[in-house]
């Protein structure tokens, strides 16, 4: 069976996750760029963050939603694609489990603090 991967090949992963997260499209992608297993990849990368991949990169996804409601004016919708979301309402959905607020009340609560 695999070894675990190393932390410096974790760290790989993980930075290139951190920084392509609105463009990574599958498990499967990641496992092939970094030559390993889907199983391994994710057994891997669970016992190093705590997080299933796709736990991983929602989360990204989602704090990136958060930043960009606080600090520009795009649409939502155009926020969530541009997260890597393709569905509006799943992104919503976590979301709002993440900030206990909609998107929309997210961002009108910083309008809130800068009047």
């Amino acid at each position: 069976s695999e070894a675990i991967l190393l932390d410096d090949d974790m760290m790989r992963i993980k930075n290139y996750i951190d920084n392509n997260s609105a463009t990574i499209s599958s498990i499967y992608e990641l496992a092939e760029k970094f030559y390993c297993s889907r199983e391994h990849l994710s057994r891997s990368l669970k016992k190093y963050t705590g997080l299933t991949v796709s736990d991983y990169v929602n989360g990204l996804r989602i704090r990136f939603i958060a930043n960009m409601l606080l600090n520009s004016n795009y649409s939502v919708a155009d926020i969530v694609f541009e997260s890597g979301f393709n569905n509006i309402s799943w992104a919503s959905r976590l979301f709002k489990q993440t900030y206990g607020v909609t998107m929309s009340q997210y961002r009108k609560g910083k309008e809130k603090t800068q009047t």
